[in-house]
């Protein structure tokens, strides 16, 4: 459950979520991919489009070494608000050894959050995203 403020504003908005999520891991040389697929029912509740629905996702994550790449498309499918939509693009770029191994046998991870691209009409796109950084462990 969340709550924002906004220009003296208050919303309070919760999603419950069940799903499942199927996975391949493939591994060609350095490289492994793992396609995947996610299926949840959610309820929406709150100030927000409260309802219910079928959530689609796919995307293919990738890593290389210390270099992780995640990408996934989502779908809301279905609502129980008529008209209602949800769809974007994210992408996720993780640096770091997930081992713990490195040259100073530190672990050291810089994760970019993902970046969602949430497709509001033809044409039209908005972007959000922000940068964490672990410290040293």
């Amino acid at each position: 459950m969340g709550t924002e403020t906004l220009d003296s504003q208050r919303a309070a908005v919760n999603q419950v979520r069940l799903g499942t999520e199927l996975s391949q891991q493939l591994r060609l040389g350095g490289l492994t991919l793992a396609p995947f697929g996610e299926a949840h029912l959610r309820r929406d509740g709150g100030a927000g489009q409260p309802g219910t629905g079928l959530e689609l996702s796919g995307g293919l994550r990738a890593q290389a070494g210390f270099l992780r790449i995640d990408t996934q498309g989502r779908l809301l499918a279905v609502h129980s608000v008529a008209g209602y939509e949800e769809r974007g693009l994210g992408l996720t770029v993780s640096l770091g050894n997930p081992g713990g191994e490195g040259l100073s046998r530190r672990r050291l991870r810089r994760r970019a959050r993902t970046v969602w691209l949430p497709l509001i009409g033809p044409g039209q796109a908005r972007t959000r995203g922000r940068l964490s950084q672990s410290s040293p462990e």
